[in-house]
């Protein structure tokens, strides 16, 4: 019995394993997405920390530098000139 449950185990484990595979071998969009998803979401984290530093690195509402720093990363560039 401890065989049939094992061997159910490793063939979910190697069709999951090759589900994945697929979805990125044959179309890497996902994975692309996923990569630039946690870019942006870096740069922001970046940008908001440089914020609140400039504040002063205060207590609380880590919302408003996060937000502001989305804020400007989506911005069109000319808008950021003017």
């Amino acid at each position: 019995m401890a065989k049939e449950g094992s061997a159910k185990a490793k063939a979910r484990s190697l069709a999951r394993d090759a589900a994945e595979t697929e979805i990125t071998a044959t179309n890497p969009a996902p994975a692309a997405a996923l990569a630039a998803c946690v870019a942006e979401h870096d740069e922001v984290a970046r940008l908001a920390y440089l914020y609140w530093e400039a504040r002063g690195c205060p207590d609380g509402s880590p919302e408003e530098d996060w937000f502001r720093a989305e804020r400007e990363l989506q911005a069109p560039a000319s808008v950021l000139a003017a």
